[in-house]
């Protein structure tokens, strides 16, 4: 493409495909030349930070939304793109700014109030995580992951119904999605449905061969089931593949009492 000031447009629109083709670094070619071609050209700036931010590049990704902000202090967009950047950096005080204030540029940005409902989460304020998650699908009801969210929510607040509700939804929706299985089998074992517990979690170490905190729930299951030899197994690979020293010392505890040993008492 030869370059000229009117094709800074066609370098953008085709930067915007590869990032929609998830093809970030030739994404960033194109958006660095409409850039270069319009150095004021706003929603490259942001389309550039969305493209950092993807491929893990989170200060260049906050730099391009500042500049996106210079140029248009009211660009909704762009203050969601910087709070979830600052977000994932767990800067939580900077991403709730900047998600509140997406939220009162538009009010019906449904990515606004669903970061801001990580947010609220990440920061133990479950109550208004799950009100900002059922705003989200208020406006977007497709979205499977706002359903889960919601669902961890309203675990937290001891709302089982609710939760047990949105994590069938998540996994109806999309049932390849494995984290809601998850969290659907320590609910159950919470209300000692441990068939259907074991069930889902089945369903997480067949996905995740290698996941501790899975092997350490069925253990418990199994546990609950009278199953012992089965719990030892799963225990022992809950502290093969442990990464987590508090996942590790919970596994070895339950080891030690299945076993015959003492537990240690706290």
């Amino acid at each position: 493409m030869k370059d000229n000031p009117n094709t800074a447009r066609l370098h953008y629109l085709r930067g915007m495909t590869y990032a929609w083709l998830e093809d970030y670094e030739n994404a960033l070619v194109d958006l660095n030349r409409a850039i270069k071609l319009t150095p004021k050209y706003t929603e490259a700036y942001y389309e550039r930070g969305m493209a950092h931010f993807y491929l893990g590049n989170y200060g260049l990704a906050g730099d391009d939304f500042d500049q996106a902000l210079k140029l248009d202090a009211e660009y909704p967009d762009a203050y969601v793109g910087r709070g979830y950047t600052y977000y994932v950096v767990e800067d939580y005080a900077r991403a709730l700014a900047d998600l509140n204030q997406a939220v009162q540029l538009d009010k019906a940005n449904s990515e606004a109030y669903y970061g801001r409902g990580l947010v609220y989460y990440d920061t133990s304020e479950y109550l208004k995580a799950a009100k900002d998650f059922s705003k989200t699908l208020e406006l977007n009801d497709e979205w499977v992951a706002a359903y889960y969210r919601r669902g961890l929510a309203h675990y937290e607040l001891a709302n089982l119904a609710a939760a047990h509700e949105d994590f069938d939804r998540a996994i109806e929706m999309e049932p390849e999605y494995i984290d809601p299985y998850f969290d659907r089998g320590v609910l159950l074992h919470d209300l000692d449905q441990y068939a259907e517990a074991l069930a889902d979690l089945d369903v997480v170490v067949e996905a995740y061969p290698e996941e501790s905190v899975a092997y350490l729930w069925r253990g418990i299951v199994h546990t609950k089931l009278n199953e012992t030899e089965k719990a030892i197994a799963d225990l022992e690979q809950a502290v093969k593949w442990s990464i987590n020293a508090a996942v590790r010392q919970e596994a070895e505890e339950l080891l030690k009492e299945l076993k015959g040993e003492k537990r240690p008492t706290s």
